[in-house]
């Protein structure tokens, strides 16, 4: 089960990445933190890998209880509102971060309720599906990176987007 998860993941990630990719040729927009996008990517890589190493030398059965099904309906809640983060975002969506007007920020759909969706539900994902497979080790050292990560991100995002940051 765990294999099978992982492909979905991974696959899922894959797709991101092309669909990130071709909405940012569908715009002229200067993108900021550069740097950080190839962190991202280097994270999330790291993340995957050390899944798969972890289960390799740790591996564990999947035993549905009721804490695992509550994993499950987060993961399943976490991917819906990457999904609905996507789509609201349409073609702006990407892994890059871009500097825009306070006025070209999208705040309508999920946005109006929920600044950075996306980044929670990525959050959620990176700690909780390899605590679902008892990968802890996984769990608890990647959701410090992404922790810090995301921290410095949404902070680079909220100065060039909303302009909190001098």
């Amino acid at each position: 089960m765990f294999i099978k998860t992982w492909i979905f993941f991974t696959v899922y990630r894959v797709a991101e990445m092309i669909l990130s990719y071709h909405n940012s040729r569908s715009h002229n927009l200067r993108e900021v933190g550069i740097g950080q996008k190839y962190s991202m990517i280097l994270l999330h890589s790291m993340w995957f890998l050390s899944m798969i190493i972890e289960d390799y030398y740790f591996h564990t059965a999947l035993e549905l209880n009721i804490m695992k099904i509550i994993l499950i309906i987060i993961l399943f809640f976490a991917s819906t509102l990457r999904i609905i983060s996507m789509m609201t975002l349409k073609k702006m969506w990407s892994t890059k971060v871009y500097a825009l007007r306070k006025e070209n920020v999208i705040t309508s759909g999920i946005y109006k309720y929920f600044r950075h969706p996306n980044y929670f539900a990525v959050f959620l994902e990176i700690t909780l599906l390899p605590i679902l497979f008892d990968l802890y080790y996984t769990a608890l050292v990647f959701t410090l990176f992404n922790s810090i990560f995301l921290f410095l991100r949404i902070r680079l995002e909220n100065r060039f987007t909303y302009g909190e940051i001098s």
